[in-house]
């Protein structure tokens, strides 16, 4: 049987020991303190990239001028305390020059291992090469560097906290200060957090953190709350936070904040705009199951319906009871129709509110879902008066921007001088590329960018080397032709031999922008003839009377209105009358310059502003325009009508007249050839 009794180091004679200690890698030295001469090993100079010979004899003053110079008064003070018999054995880690001209990191033990009263006589050490270990340390300190610069640029404040309280920060990305617009050690306090959120929101977004926690579930928890600035101001985050387990058990929560307080804003203001419309704006899904829901609508749907939009944010049920039993069948069936062929909704139907009978009329656009379901986005209108009166409907639109999810946001670095880029993979989705087939660069950034907005990121590129900041809005052109607008935002810095890097953020406003663009179009345009409206026309018109008087050239303003349209109305219907309307503004554009201004002004009115266009021309223009809507023909049922038009015509050769001017001589003109039988040109009198 083996003997079980514990090795004894003590039988091991210290010259054995030194015998193993050489034979190793290990680096042995002796400091002859009395005469300054250290006694190395081969290895010790192996280590280094030297033969023994080649660095013995050696004293103090050669050893320290090996040892990189950052490192050395750390390791003097160590030292000096080992000397003086005041510290512990000598451990130090630091860095050696090699023969080559780098440095190794090594790690240092040793002690003084002879004294005579009281003063050291000897002392001895080891020193091991961790070159390896430190270089992998090294290397995540500079990534973790770099993550920070890229979070620095980043719209969104990253962290990671305890999941025991009081939830210790375990790391907050460095742009905290500018995304809370808090100074950075508010959060460092005790319940620093809880110092700055609205005393409105603590409560809900404290319980709703609490429970998510101690919930198994992995699924990712979204809270929007207010928070203090420094100026005193509460601006709106969006908070979302994950769970991160390690070998089952809860480890730690990580998250990212934005500062949403502008998508606030801008979300108050359609909610806005969807109340002051005449009807009701609404988001309706049916879910895979067959479910129906209204996730949004307006305060209107109360007006329409008479239910409260919170009633049926889950359960459709209480709106389609309000159905007229003989059209349900029909509106059932139409939406059904919609989700299979994915075209417009479009129905009218009556709706039985407080026992009455309203006719209502619904147009959405659908939108298949990845997980099954359908969501419609419209609106549902009362046309009960419509039904019965001369009523022009407002057949504007607007629909609700889909529910916001966490940004997509990419990071990228860009070395401008060799035209090197990286980028993160959520880029290669923005742009439309498979990461495994091409390879980032400049010149492929550049080819994405739309022709039109190239020279605005040359512009901020420029900027950027004297401001430092490179924020600009564009588009881009993907590989499949689909255009898309992305927001730039990157810090501009040196290296040291002169070429610029540009490191920062891409993120996706596709959808944003498209909003924006759209809410424009309607605040200018007619929605029926899809031409300027009279307010958009005002605006340009008194720019363009502006210009011609600046440069002193003519300009000229037509006024025409439609014969006896009430009578169309009244004889073919109120659609019919709007075709009469479209066509006939199609019509007019088509025969006009791109320059000129082209507006329905209200009802069956409308407006021509002709920049350096001299009176006589312009009647040349109201004389073909006339021609061109009398030879218009239209067919309602078995029968075909045309219809004429009566013209004003006015010009402005001075610098006194103004727009008004201009429109109330038009007008006359306008009302002189309706007395004089209509269809005709009439000239101002100037």
């Amino acid at each position: 049987m083996a003997d079980s009794t514990p090795f004894n180091l003590s039988r091991v004679s210290s010259k054995t020991l030194f015998h193993v200690l050489q034979s190793s890698d290990i680096g042995l030295w002796f400091w002859d303190i009395d005469k300054n001469l250290n006694n190395i090993n081969d290895a010790w100079a192996e280590m280094l990239g030297y033969t023994r010979d080649e660095l013995q004899p050696m004293t103090f003053e050669d050893f320290r001028d090996l040892v990189h110079p950052e490192d050395f008064p750390a390791l003097q003070k160590t030292l000096q305390g080992q000397l003086a018999d005041q510290g512990e054995a000598l451990r130090n880690t630091f860095r050696l020059k090699h023969k080559k001209g780098d440095y190794r990191w090594v790690k240092a033990r040793g002690e003084v291992i002879e004294r005579k009263d009281g003063k050291p006589l000897l002392m001895g050490g080891i020193h091991i090469d961790v070159s390896d270990l430190m270089g992998r340390v090294e290397l995540e300190t500079i990534l973790a560097r770099k993550l920070d610069l890229v979070l620095t640029s980043s719209p969104a404040v990253v962290y990671e906290l305890e999941v025991e309280p009081p939830f210790k920060p375990l790391y907050i990305s460095p742009n905290i200060e500018a995304v809370f617009q808090v100074r950075k050690e508010i959060f460092a306090k005790p319940n620093g957090w809880h110092s700055v959120v609205h005393p409105e929101d603590i409560s809900l977004a404290h319980d709703k953190f609490s429970d998510w926690l101690s919930d198994k579930s992995k699924v990712d928890l979204t809270r929007r709350y207010r928070t203090k600035t420094n100026t005193g101001n509460y601006i709106w985050l969006e908070d979302r936070v994950s769970k991160i387990f390690q070998d089952g058990q809860l480890k730690s929560v990580v998250g990212s904040v934005q500062n949403i307080d502008q998508k606030i804003t801008e979300t108050r203001l359609i909610e806005h705009i969807a109340d002051v419309v005449p009807g009701v704006i609404y988001q309706f899904k049916r879910d895979k199951d067959g479910q129906y829901s209204f996730p949004y609508s307006s305060k209107k749907l109360k007006d329409v319906y008479g239910v409260n939009p919170e009633a049926v944010k889950f359960s459709a049920d209480e709106v389609l009871a309000a159905i007229h039993p003989d059209d349900f069948e029909h509106v059932a069936q139409s939406i059904e129709e919609s989700a299979a062929t994915g075209n417009e909704w479009q129905a009218e139907y009556r709706a039985v509110i407080n026992g009455k009978s309203q006719w209502l009329q619904g147009h959405a656009m659908p939108e298949k879902q990845e997980d099954g379901s359908v969501l419609w986005f419209g609106m549902i209108m009362n046309i009960d008066r419509l039904k019965h009166a001369e009523i022009e409907a407002d057949k504007a639109r607007i629909r609700l921007e889909r529910a916001q999810r966490i940004a997509r946001i990419g990071h990228w670095e860009a070395y401008m001088t060799t035209g090197e880029l990286y980028w993160s993979d959520v880029i290669y989705e923005i742009f439309g590329f498979d990461k495994s087939e091409i390879i980032p660069s400049v010149e492929l950034f550049t080819q994405c960018v739309h022709p039109d907005d190239i020279e605005a990121v040359r512009e901020s590129e420029r900027r950027a080397k004297i401001t430092g900041l490179h924020d600009v809005e564009h588009r881009i052109v993907r590989p499949d032709g689909e255009v898309r607008w992305v927001h730039v935002l990157a810090n501009y810095s040196e290296l040291s031999d002169h070429s610029g890097i540009l490191t920062g953020t891409v993120q996706d406003i596709t959808r944003a922008k498209q909003l924006e663009l759209e809410l424009r179009k309607q605040s200018t345009t007619d929605s029926l003839t899809q031409i300027a409206n009279r307010r958009h026309f005002m605006t340009v018109a008194e720019q363009g009377v502006e210009r011609c008087k600046r440069h002193s050239k003519p300009v000229s303003l037509i006024s025409l209105d439609i014969d006896h349209f009430k009578l169309v109305n009244d004889t073919y219907g109120h659609a019919m009358g709007d075709v009469v309307l479209v066509t006939l503004a199609r019509r007019v554009k088509e025969q006009l310059r791109s320059i000129d201004q082209f507006a329905r002004i209200g009802g069956e009115e409308f407006a021509i502003l002709l920049e350096q266009t001299s009176l006589e021309s312009a009647l040349e223009v109201a004389e073909k325009l006339r021609h061109t809507i009398s030879d218009l023909t239209f067919a309602a049922g078995n029968q075909q009508f045309s219809v004429t038009a009566s013209f004003g015509v006015t010009s402005c050769n001075s610098k006194d007249k103004t727009l008004s001017t201009l429109m109330n001589e038009a007008d006359s003109a306008l009302y002189r050839a309706k007395e004089e039988g209509r269809n005709r040109v009439i000239a101002a009198s100037l």
